[in-house]
């Protein structure tokens, strides 16, 4: 029986078949701390793999997301370069969780999501541009439509900085935050302390009347 699984072993590993050849490749990618034996076996510390392998998402999941443009705001609000817990998850309300899970990874329905998501077909089909596709319908009026395609032609998009911070349907519940949290709110480098800390609870509630306001729930 052991020269028959020996045997098996030799022949995948001739074959160099898909999971034989990724099993070959964590164990060269632990390497450093690999104990070779005489019979050419490979002992890893399984810790030392783990805390590698860590290192290595870690890299590639901060590199790529800071090459997306759809998560701009997330890479504003997120600045650490490692996976870590957030203290919004542990926000008792779902609907103020959801809203700040939402707003953060663009996840959302605003206007600058709506419109990155339409094809050259879409557009054409209502003759509008890509840029018109995903302006703020409060701060631009239709009757600008005509006008969409002159080169002086300039428009708001909607997206999460201009609903926190600027638009002028959201000024009611704008004005009832604490004036240190709407502070933060004007200086887009502090915006990740919002999520963290006293401010989280006001700004979460905040969120949500804004969500509620740009999506009525009945509707």
């Amino acid at each position: 029986a052991v020269v028959s699984t020996q045997s098996t072993g030799e022949e995948q590993k001739k074959n160099s078949l898909s999971w034989y050849t990724s099993i070959s490749s964590l164990i060269d990618f632990g390497n450093p701390t690999t104990e070779r034996k005489t019979n050419g076996g490979s002992q890893i510390h399984p810790v030392s793999l783990q805390a590698k392998l860590e290192a290595v998402f870690d890299y590639t999941w901060y590199s790529q997301r800071q090459q997306s443009s759809k998560l701009a705001y997330y890479n504003m609000v997120n600045q650490e370069s490692k996976i870590k817990f957030q203290p919004y998850l542990d926000l008792k309300n779902n609907e103020e969780r959801k809203c700040l899970m939402r707003l953060r990874s663009s996840s959302h329905r605003l206007n600058c999501e709506v419109g990155r998501y339409l094809t050259d077909k879409d557009l054409a089909k209502q003759n509008i541009t890509s840029t018109w596709s995903r302006r703020c319908e409060f701060c631009v009026m239709d009757t600008a439509l005509p006008y969409q395609h002159l080169p002086f032609s300039q428009t708001i998009e909607e997206n999460e900085q201009h609903v926190l911070i600027s638009c002028p349907r959201y000024h009611t519940p704008r004005t009832l935050l604490k004036a240190e949290t709407k502070s933060l709110l004007l200086q887009d480098h502090d915006h990740h302390l919002l999520y963290q800390g006293h401010h989280l609870s006001s700004f979460s509630r905040y969120v949500l009347k804004i969500l509620r306001i740009r999506f009525p729930p009945n509707k």
